[in-house]
């Protein structure tokens, strides 16, 4: 899959996360993020931005699984500034830099390609961002 081999080309490596690797962590949602980081997640220092393709919506997630819990939503059009990317074996997920409305303490998942699970393009890159340790800051 393409986006997968551009993801893996920009320095994102692949990894299996499932939601028992998570719910262990899941007390709190700071411990959430933290376990997502701990599966492979990177972190971005200057946030990437991603805009919802998809008709008529994106899910955010509490965790970057289709399977996990659906924390929110994000109608076509809505911009998605990304903190965090993890690609997984459904393909690459963006954590939103902004809490979700429903819950102002937690941020969302949101994959930004579909094909893994029978959907195209969700979101689509406008702003690269930089990554933690990343020689061009």
């Amino acid at each position: 899959m393409v986006y997968l081999g551009a993801a893996a080309a920009n320095g994102v490596s692949l990894v299996e996360v499932s939601l028992q690797d998570l719910k262990p962590q899941l007390r709190s949602h700071a411990e959430a993020d933290e376990a997502a980081v701990r599966c492979g997640a990177r972190r971005l220092v200057s946030p990437a931005r991603y805009r919802v393709t998809f008709k008529p919506m994106v899910y955010l997630r509490v965790a970057p699984a289709t399977s996990a819990a659906i924390l929110s939503i994000g109608p076509t059009g809505t911009l998605i500034e990304a903190d965090a990317t993890l690609a997984t074996h459904e393909g690459l997920w963006v954590r939103s830099r902004r809490p979700v409305a429903v819950d102002p303490d937690r941020r969302g998942w949101a994959l930004v390609h579909g094909g893994a699970v029978g959907l195209g393009e969700l979101l689509a890159l406008e702003e690269p961002g930089v990554y933690e340790g990343d020689a061009r800051m």
